[in-house]
């Protein structure tokens, strides 16, 4: 079952590519194995275009 939003999907532009990304989740790994950290959240930005406010 999917949800019907009525409305395809809108393309966004991401903080990060593809390479970007993976050298940052490499780091992360890097700084586990040195016992720097336990856990890390590595999040991204997408920017969509919108052609209306959606506070309306």
């Amino acid at each position: 079952m999917s949800p019907n939003f009525g409305a395809p999907p809108l393309d966004g532009d991401s903080s990060y590519d593809q390479k970007g990304f993976m050298a940052h989740v490499d780091r992360i790994k890097e700084y586990i194995r040195a016992g720097d950290c336990f856990q890390a959240l590595l999040s991204r930005r997408i920017d969509v275009p919108l052609d209306f406010d959606p506070a309306d």
